[in-house]
């Protein structure tokens, strides 16, 4: 090994939810605008590929989360003792994982989901040829208790970085050394970062690219990957003020919610109505609307406090235990409304939709909140780590 060999960077997710894949995505991304191909990358979906009860599981909590998040107050405690196990007893998938490692020997593990550390660290770190691999996680949760996994939380870990103040301490009380720990919050895309629309610009889209008001008040129906929604209640509450909003929804991946709401549109011509599937564009859609309502994942609340856009959390049908970090960290800030029924956001409806003092708070609150980070710096870091490791060995 020389000098000049290339650093080699494995990152671990997995899609339970989107959030996680987000942000490797948009780890990868900004390694190949800054580096151009100096640094390799390996993403790797390592609970998916790593072993059958593993899959399973990833399967289990998208069906969960998508048709009953309420089970997941039960789900949650299985993960949070598999994790136990993966570092203290055995490995599920271990055999997978260690020839991943022979394969690619990475200079350093970058880990951006809770169940990808423990055990994982452990034995990376054990392997003939990478002994000692530095390897960081980073925390996308927001806040801390119950709903913030054990397992994010490893004494193998070479660095930690936390999404929030809250989520730092907590992390910090379960084990992790202030020393080895600190803050960075906007782990988004580059395109986040370059398409930042002026309000002229904001106009402009939507009139031009979504054929909507400029003025009317517009609500966006945001969801995840998997696409779990509440779209339609919320829209039936809309189309009762065609006059003063409007809506964007997308679906994620969910094809029969598309239907569905391509029906309800059909059948509702007198209202407003931009709907989309899975969006590329999702931060130019951010930029667009007035409020956006959401479950409460943390990559979409990432991107509505990078915009400063007032949060409305739908928990008409219960919340995941990860889903209420976000919740609470922006409600606890005042930066954020909270609806558990339809007659909720028909209440708040009727506030914000006039541009009230009460909405106005809110986006005060998310401006204050905001966070001036930026993921170059993120991924120099990273980098360096990695090149420190690949000079050395």
């Amino acid at each position: 090994m020389t000098v000049t060999e290339k650093p080699r960077i494995l990152v671990l997710t997995s899609s339970t939810g989107g959030g996680h894949d987000a942000r490797a995505s948009a780890f990868l991304s900004w390694v190949e605008k800054l580096h151009n191909g100096r640094v390799e990358v390996k993403i790797e979906q390592l609970l998916e590929n790593a072993s059958v009860i593993t899959l399973l599981g990833v399967h289990i909590y998208n069906w969960i989360q998508q048709k009953a998040p309420a089970l997941h107050h039960l789900y949650w405690w299985i993960v949070e003792l598999f994790g136990f196990i993966s570092e203290h007893f055995f490995l599920l998938g271990a055999s997978y994982y260690k020839r991943i490692l022979r394969q690619f020997r990475p200079h350093l593990i970058l880990s951006l989901h809770d169940s990808t550390n423990r055990g994982y660290f452990r034995v990376a770190k054990r392997v003939a040829a990478i002994e000692g691999v530095p390897c960081v996680t980073y925390c996308g949760e927001f806040s801390g208790g119950y709903g913030f996994s054990r397992n994010w939380v490893t004494s193998q870990a070479d660095l930690f970085l936390a999404r929030t103040k809250e989520a730092l301490q907590h992390a910090n009380k379960l084990g992790i050394r202030e020393g080895k720990s600190r803050i960075f919050t906007n782990l988004l895309a580059p395109e986040t970062f370059d398409a930042v629309l002026s309000p002229d610009e904001r106009r402009l889209f939507r009139e031009n690219h979504l054929g909507l008001s400029a003025e009317k008040f517009t609500v966006l129906l945001a969801t995840g990957k998997a696409g779990f929604n509440n779209h339609r209640q919320f829209l039936n509450i809309l189309a009762k003020y065609p006059q003063k909003s409007q809506a964007i929804a997308i679906c994620g991946n969910n094809r029969s919610a598309h239907q569905q709401l391509t029906a309800w549109k059909e059948a509702n011509p007198h209202y407003s109505l931009f709907l989309e599937g899975y969006s590329e564009n999702f931060h130019q859609l951010v930029q667009s609307c007035d409020a956006m309502i959401t479950r409460g994942g943390a990559n979409t609340a990432t991107e509505a406090l990078f915009f400063s856009c007032p949060l409305i959390f739908d928990t008409m049908r219960g919340l995941m235990p990860q889903e209420r970090l976000a919740l609470n960290y922006f409600s606890t800030h005042g930066a954020a409304a909270v609806v558990q029924s339809a007659e909720n956001f028909h209440n708040l409806l009727q506030d914000w939709m006039e541009f009230s003092e009460s909405y106005q708070a809110v986006k005060d609150r998310m401006v204050d909140l905001r966070a001036s980070d930026n993921p170059a710096d993120f991924v120099h870091e990273i980098v360096s780590m990695a090149q420190q490791r690949a000079s050395s060995s």
